[in-house]
């Protein structure tokens, strides 16, 4: 078993919208929602979901840039003005140990070497186990139902 890491997404590719938002003007493509419940607004920055009455962007995110067949974007909620949180090492939030999870992995090349679909609060074995593969570099999270981006795992 290896030490594993989940990443949030950088605060720095959605700055522009959230300039925009404060300037009442959203960028072409993003939609302003007000969370209404508790799960249900998963922020890829903060690694938790949004309490209801928060406010949060739904924008197309690209979060495998691999010039290969497996590149890939979604939509992914960010808080309005969230900071990235970093878990602690073998911890898997509770933002991914409450859903039913698509987990992704891929070697050196980007390059998808397994796929499997787990309850959220068995993901941290999957991790540490995959993470031990020398063929395995990293591993992308999904929501199983609507597929949606949630976070990235690397070796801590």
């Amino acid at each position: 078993m290896s030490p594993f890491r989940v990443l949030p997404l950088p605060a720095e590719p959605f700055q522009a919208h959230f300039r925009a938002d404060r300037e009442g003007k959203p960028l072409a493509g993003t939609i302003v929602v007000t969370a209404d419940t508790q799960p249900g607004y998963p922020c890829r920055l903060r690694l938790r979901d949004a309490a209801p009455g928060e406010r949060l962007l739904l924008v197309n995110y690209e979060h495998q840039p691999a010039d290969n067949p497996y590149r890939s974007r979604h939509a992914v909620f960010v808080t309005i003005g969230a900071e990235p949180h970093y878990p602690e090492t073998n911890k898997v939030p509770a933002m991914l140990s409450a859903r039913l999870l698509s987990v992704r992995a891929f070697d050196g090349d980007d390059m998808m070497v397994a796929g499997e679909v787990v309850e959220g609060k068995l993901a941290g074995t999957l991790f540490a186990n995959w993470l031990a593969r020398d063929d395995i570099k990293y591993l992308q999270v999904h929501t199983a139902t609507r597929g949606c981006f949630l976070a990235q795992v690397v070796r801590a």
